[in-house]
């Protein structure tokens, strides 16, 4: 079964998995790797790397400061950016199927074996810097800025005419040859599948104005509106698989969607007044600071897993944590003001997974260098687990005794002096340095 995942890296890094082949295009190169390779002493780690464009000129300022804003239009949050040159971009992935993986060398559009990366075929007659998608059958190559592409065999290469496609600002992802748009028209908003090859509309829904939207695993697509709804849409069929009403806010910024094996979580940021004394910036590129709520649904049912959505208040929310983990971290980098001037330290949220109540937040931790903040399992058996920073490892026992009742967490609680300072009611094992 085919699973495509765009991973978030700065520098405009970005990857397309297919079983145990991951293609990581760095711009102007991309390498194919077998992520299988530690178990299999066989096989190599790196299968095929290519050169792209290699007669183009590298300046790094524009190289790394155009593809944040070309990728700025699409919608969705944090989505991996494209690394660009002279308005035009470069290391697009295309399908990667069992014909091959489709690229672009300048006006080259190539087809090479995944597995040894031996060519299949190429044509010389593509204009350079196309979007690429399709499947086992078709290629699309969709010049930058355009809404026409141009359809080719997967097979063999052979031109298939040319066919209208939305516009790069309405497409959230593709699937296939299937497009997922994400459409503003008026006082709603269209979430639809087309296929790019017949125009057929495959399913739509509609949402309020003004509702923020993301998609992860190219798949799954999560919806708030600004009335209070929380729906998650299967991007496959179309299916809704939560439909939610919470409380409206009057704000919304933007959404985060969390695919774990048995669960989804949704964090929706919004927009509130800036304290000048605690200021919290992110850590790194997939940490953003979180004003807003959290909602955790249970994939098979659809239904929301806490009495009520969890509140933050100037937490950073680690994007590139691990989905199955028994909790949510947050980290950030802290500024706070009084009377003696400011200081800079680390805060770090945990809350529980199960039932959102908070297990642990301190703003004392000292400054972990490089933004280095990783949340992990330990030990599954003896279930530990940890969040690991520069010189400092919060160890987690999870154990089955009963706790007090409590709730999910709620901002006004987040911000209590007498909450912060308290460890985790038996949870926390050590607290210190390694």
């Amino acid at each position: 079964q085919e699973n495509q995942v765009a991973y978030r890296q700065p520098d405009s890094v970005y990857g397309v998995s297919r079983g145990n082949l991951l293609v990581v295009s760095l711009g102007k190169q991309l390498v194919a790797l077998n992520t299988l390779a530690k178990s299999d002493g066989l096989a190599p780690a790196v299968l095929w790397r290519v050169n792209l464009g290699s007669n183009l000129e590298f300046n790094r300022g524009d190289y790394f400061s155009e593809p944040t804003r070309a990728a700025a239009s699409r919608p969705g949050s944090f989505r991996a950016s494209r690394p660009m040159d002279e308005g035009k971009w470069i290391g697009v992935i295309g399908p990667v199927t069992s014909r091959g993986v489709v690229f672009q060398d300048q006006r080259r559009l190539v087809c090479v074996d995944a597995l040894s990366g031996e060519e299949r075929w190429s044509r010389t007659d593509v204009p350079q810097g196309c979007d690429l998608f399709g499947d086992e059958q078709y290629v699309f190559a969709v010049p930058t800025g355009s809404t026409t592409a141009r359809v080719y065999s997967s097979v063999d290469g052979r031109s298939l005419g040319k066919r209208k496609v939305p516009e790069w600002r309405q497409q959230l992802a593709t699937r296939g040859r299937e497009i997922i748009c994400w459409k503003v028209t008026g006082p709603q908003t269209e979430l639809s599948a087309v296929d790019a090859f017949t125009g057929e509309t495959l399913w739509k829904h509609q949402f309020d104005a003004g509702s923020a939207v993301d998609i992860e695993m190219g798949r799954y697509v999560a919806v708030v509106e600004l009335g209070g709804r929380v729906a998650i849409v299967d991007a496959e069929d179309g299916k809704v698989l939560v439909d939610h009403q919470s409380i409206g806010k009057p704000t919304l910024e933007e959404i985060h969607l969390s695919v774990g094996r048995d669960t989804f979580l949704v964090a929706a940021k919004r927009q509130r007044p800036a304290n000048a004394d605690r200021m919290v910036k992110q850590l790194g590129f997939d940490s953003p600071v979180i004003d807003g709520e959290l909602y955790l649904f249970d994939r098979a049912s659809g239904e929301m897993q806490w009495n009520r959505p969890a509140e933050v208040v100037q937490q950073g929310l680690l994007l590139n944590q691990p989905a199955d983990l028994p909790f949510i971290a947050f980290a950030g980098n802290l500024t706070r003001s009084d009377g003696g001037g400011s200081r800079s330290q680390t805060t770090l949220l945990v809350l529980d997974k199960a039932t959102g109540r908070t297990l642990y937040q301190s703003d004392e931790l000292p400054q972990t260098g490089g933004g280095h903040c990783v949340p992990r399992i330990v030990d599954a058996a003896s279930h530990k687990a940890a969040v690991e920073m520069a010189g400092q490892t919060i160890l987690l026992q999870f154990t089955s005794d009963r706790r007090p009742p409590e709730p999910p967490a709620m901002a006004e609680v987040e911000s209590s002096a007498r909450k912060a300072s308290r460890g985790i009611m038996g949870i926390i094992l050590n607290l210190g340095g390694r």
